[in-house]
Protein backbone atom coordinates (compact mmCIF):
# COMPACT_ATOMS: atom_id res chain seq x y z
CA UNK A 1 0.00 0.00 0.00
CA UNK A 2 2.57 2.57 0.75
CA UNK A 3 4.36 1.44 -2.34
CA UNK A 4 1.11 2.58 -4.39
CA UNK A 5 0.77 5.55 -2.67
CA UNK A 6 4.51 6.27 -3.16
CA UNK A 7 4.00 5.91 -7.40
CA UNK A 8 0.92 8.60 -7.77
CA UNK A 9 1.12 11.88 -9.22
CA UNK A 10 -0.19 15.04 -8.08
CA UNK A 11 -3.69 13.51 -8.86
CA UNK A 12 -3.38 11.03 -6.97
CA UNK A 13 -3.74 8.67 -9.99
CA UNK A 14 -1.12 5.55 -9.85
CA UNK A 15 1.50 5.67 -12.46
CA UNK A 16 3.36 2.40 -13.03
CA UNK A 17 6.43 2.63 -14.14
CA UNK A 18 8.49 0.44 -16.09
CA UNK A 19 12.10 -0.26 -15.48
CA UNK A 20 13.98 -0.46 -12.14
CA UNK A 21 16.30 2.43 -13.23
CA UNK A 22 16.07 5.93 -12.25
CA UNK A 23 19.95 7.35 -11.92
CA UNK A 24 22.70 7.29 -14.50
CA UNK A 25 23.10 8.57 -17.86
CA UNK A 26 21.65 11.54 -19.34
CA UNK A 27 20.11 12.30 -22.36
CA UNK A 28 23.24 12.64 -24.89
CA UNK A 29 22.62 13.59 -28.91
CA UNK A 30 23.50 11.44 -31.36
CA UNK A 31 26.27 11.83 -34.32
CA UNK A 32 24.96 14.46 -36.86
CA UNK A 33 24.04 12.06 -39.58
CA UNK A 34 21.18 10.49 -37.31
CA UNK A 35 18.15 10.66 -35.62
CA UNK A 36 17.70 9.80 -31.75
CA UNK A 37 14.42 7.55 -31.12
CA UNK A 38 13.59 7.68 -27.36
CA UNK A 39 10.56 5.77 -26.41
CA UNK A 40 8.83 5.24 -23.13
CA UNK A 41 5.55 3.38 -22.26
CA UNK A 42 2.88 4.14 -18.72
CA UNK A 43 0.41 2.06 -17.17
CA UNK A 44 -2.80 3.76 -15.30
CA UNK A 45 -3.96 1.11 -12.82
CA UNK A 46 -7.00 3.58 -12.24
CA UNK A 47 -7.83 4.21 -15.78
CA UNK A 48 -6.71 0.37 -16.61
CA UNK A 49 -5.01 2.64 -19.67
CA UNK A 50 -1.33 2.03 -21.52
CA UNK A 51 -0.37 5.40 -22.61
CA UNK A 52 2.82 5.19 -24.66
CA UNK A 53 5.37 8.11 -26.10
CA UNK A 54 7.77 8.52 -28.81
CA UNK A 55 10.15 11.30 -29.01
CA UNK A 56 12.56 12.32 -32.09
CA UNK A 57 15.60 14.87 -31.97
CA UNK A 58 18.40 15.92 -33.69
CA UNK A 59 21.93 16.44 -32.90
CA UNK A 60 21.32 19.76 -32.05
CA UNK A 61 18.48 18.14 -29.31
CA UNK A 62 15.71 19.90 -31.13
CA UNK A 63 12.93 18.07 -31.39
CA UNK A 64 11.65 16.64 -35.02
CA UNK A 65 8.54 14.85 -34.32
CA UNK A 66 6.76 13.43 -31.15
CA UNK A 67 3.80 10.83 -30.66
CA UNK A 68 1.45 9.61 -28.28
CA UNK A 69 -1.26 7.57 -27.74
CA UNK A 70 -3.56 5.78 -25.10
CA UNK A 71 -5.41 2.18 -25.66
CA UNK A 72 -7.86 0.78 -23.12
CA UNK A 73 -5.54 -2.21 -21.58
CA UNK A 74 -3.58 -3.33 -19.10
CA UNK A 75 -0.77 -5.18 -20.26
CA UNK A 76 2.84 -6.52 -19.69
CA UNK A 77 5.33 -3.94 -19.27
CA UNK A 78 7.73 -5.70 -21.61
CA UNK A 79 4.99 -5.88 -24.39
CA UNK A 80 3.91 -2.63 -23.94
CA UNK A 81 7.92 -1.46 -24.10
CA UNK A 82 8.20 -3.08 -27.29
CA UNK A 83 5.39 -2.13 -28.81
CA UNK A 84 6.76 1.69 -28.13
CA UNK A 85 10.04 0.81 -29.95
CA UNK A 86 8.22 -0.64 -32.94
CA UNK A 87 5.73 2.56 -33.31
CA UNK A 88 9.04 4.66 -32.97
CA UNK A 89 10.39 2.45 -35.75
CA UNK A 90 6.83 2.66 -38.16
CA UNK A 91 7.51 6.83 -37.25
CA UNK A 92 10.94 6.98 -38.39
CA UNK A 93 10.36 5.05 -41.39
CA UNK A 94 7.37 7.22 -42.43
CA UNK A 95 9.70 10.41 -42.17
CA UNK A 96 11.93 8.90 -44.35
CA UNK A 97 15.01 8.71 -41.92
CA UNK A 98 17.85 5.92 -42.79
CA UNK A 99 19.99 6.59 -40.03
CA UNK A 100 18.20 6.25 -36.51
CA UNK A 101 19.46 5.52 -32.99
CA UNK A 102 16.41 3.93 -30.50
CA UNK A 103 16.70 4.33 -26.90
CA UNK A 104 14.60 2.80 -24.16
CA UNK A 105 14.73 2.23 -20.52
CA UNK A 106 13.55 -0.84 -20.62
CA UNK A 107 16.83 -3.21 -20.91
CA UNK A 108 14.88 -6.50 -20.73
CA UNK A 109 13.48 -5.36 -23.91
CA UNK A 110 16.76 -3.56 -25.65
CA UNK A 111 18.65 -6.95 -24.45
CA UNK A 112 15.95 -9.06 -26.32
CA UNK A 113 16.29 -6.60 -29.82
CA UNK A 114 19.67 -6.98 -29.50
CA UNK A 115 20.19 -10.67 -29.05
CA UNK A 116 18.38 -11.42 -32.39
CA UNK A 117 17.12 -14.51 -30.43
CA UNK A 118 13.79 -16.32 -31.12
CA UNK A 119 11.65 -15.82 -27.55
CA UNK A 120 8.90 -17.97 -26.17
CA UNK A 121 6.71 -15.06 -24.95
CA UNK A 122 3.82 -12.22 -25.66
CA UNK A 123 6.30 -10.05 -26.32
CA UNK A 124 8.06 -12.34 -29.27
CA UNK A 125 5.60 -11.23 -32.33
CA UNK A 126 6.46 -7.76 -31.93
CA UNK A 127 10.78 -9.06 -31.60
CA UNK A 128 10.08 -9.99 -34.96
CA UNK A 129 7.82 -7.14 -36.52
CA UNK A 130 11.51 -4.95 -35.15
CA UNK A 131 13.65 -7.52 -36.61
CA UNK A 132 12.01 -7.47 -39.80
CA UNK A 133 11.74 -3.79 -39.89
CA UNK A 134 15.59 -3.16 -39.43
CA UNK A 135 15.91 -3.67 -43.47
CA UNK A 136 13.81 -0.61 -43.78
CA UNK A 137 17.12 1.38 -42.62
CA UNK A 138 20.54 1.92 -43.78
CA UNK A 139 22.09 2.12 -40.12
CA UNK A 140 19.25 1.39 -37.37
CA UNK A 141 20.88 1.26 -33.24
CA UNK A 142 18.83 -0.23 -30.39
CA UNK A 143 20.09 1.03 -26.66
CA UNK A 144 18.88 1.02 -23.31
CA UNK A 145 19.41 4.50 -21.73
CA UNK A 146 18.44 4.99 -17.88
CA UNK A 147 15.02 6.89 -16.71
CA UNK A 148 16.77 10.49 -16.51
CA UNK A 149 18.06 10.04 -20.41
CA UNK A 150 14.39 9.38 -21.33
CA UNK A 151 12.57 11.78 -19.38
CA UNK A 152 11.13 13.60 -22.67
CA UNK A 153 9.26 10.21 -23.83
CA UNK A 154 8.75 9.15 -19.97
CA UNK A 155 6.72 12.46 -19.83
CA UNK A 156 5.49 12.11 -23.06
CA UNK A 157 4.20 8.28 -22.27
CA UNK A 158 2.61 9.69 -18.74
CA UNK A 159 0.52 12.52 -21.03
CA UNK A 160 -0.66 9.63 -23.36
CA UNK A 161 -2.20 7.72 -20.36
CA UNK A 162 -5.28 9.85 -20.32
CA UNK A 163 -5.49 10.66 -24.27
CA UNK A 164 -8.65 9.10 -26.42
CA UNK A 165 -7.00 9.01 -29.39
CA UNK A 166 -3.16 9.33 -31.19
CA UNK A 167 -1.55 12.49 -31.11
CA UNK A 168 1.57 13.19 -32.99
CA UNK A 169 3.54 16.61 -32.99
CA UNK A 170 6.20 18.00 -35.83
CA UNK A 171 7.51 21.49 -36.13
CA UNK A 172 5.51 23.22 -33.20
CA UNK A 173 5.52 21.04 -30.11
CA UNK A 174 3.61 21.75 -26.49
CA UNK A 175 6.04 23.82 -24.06
CA UNK A 176 6.17 21.61 -21.26
CA UNK A 177 7.55 18.63 -24.17
CA UNK A 178 9.96 21.58 -25.30
CA UNK A 179 10.99 22.83 -22.45
CA UNK A 180 11.87 18.91 -21.20
CA UNK A 181 13.63 18.63 -24.36
CA UNK A 182 15.87 21.64 -23.77
CA UNK A 183 16.48 20.95 -20.65
CA UNK A 184 18.01 17.53 -20.83
CA UNK A 185 20.08 19.07 -24.07
CA UNK A 186 21.73 21.59 -22.28
CA UNK A 187 21.80 18.77 -18.97
CA UNK A 188 23.75 16.87 -21.64
CA UNK A 189 26.22 19.41 -22.69
CA UNK A 190 27.16 20.58 -18.86
CA UNK A 191 29.05 17.52 -18.09
CA UNK A 192 31.09 17.35 -21.29
CA UNK A 193 35.08 17.26 -21.07
CA UNK A 194 37.00 20.03 -22.62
Amino acid sequence: DEYIEAQKDIAGEFIQQTTNSCKGEKWRPPPHNSIRINSDAAFSQNLERTGIGVVARNARGELLKAWARSELKNSEPQVEEATAIRMGMQMAWEANWKTAEFQSDCKEVVDMINKEEKQQSRVAIILEDIANMRCLFEQCTFSFVHRIGNGCAHSLAKFAVELTKKVEWEVCFPMWLHERAQNEYRGSNSNVSK
